[in-house]
């Protein structure tokens, strides 16, 4: 059976770019695509949440994590790097406790080492 896995990370538009250099939206979008495909290649069951930014963000992550038990969730580094994203870090964190504690938590560096990470935690 496969294991599931929810991939928390930012919409490309809410993302600052400046943050991680030679990263594009282009470059995301298919970083993002690619590591949900390589991820179920590989015999995951993954699926991406990603987040505007809005008032909204954490009840997104909290319908995500009610509506399926995940192994391994993966929070992205657009979230964590960013410090105007602090507080919606760690509402995510105290969600995840929360709401999925079975949940192995896995951080990535980019969308491209996504199954590198939740090989850490989801073997």
């Amino acid at each position: 059976m496969a294991k599931n896995v929810l991939l928390i990370g930012l919409q490309p538009d809410v993302v600052d770019f400046s943050q991680v250099p030679g990263l594009t939206e282009s470059k995301l979008l298919a970083g993002l695509d690619m590591s949900a495909q390589l991820l179920n290649s590989k015999g995951f069951n993954a699926q991406w949440c990603l987040l505007d930014c809005g008032e909204n963000s954490v009840a997104d992550v909290t319908e995500r994590l009610m509506n399926r038990k995940n192994e391994v969730v993966v929070i992205g580094a657009g979230i964590r790097i960013d410090p105007k994203h602090l507080i919606l870090f760690e509402q995510i964190i105290n969600k995840v406790v929360e709401l999925s504690p079975q949940s192995k938590i896995a951080f990535n560096t980019l969308p491209f080492d996504v199954l590198d990470a939740v090989e850490r935690w989801g073997k």
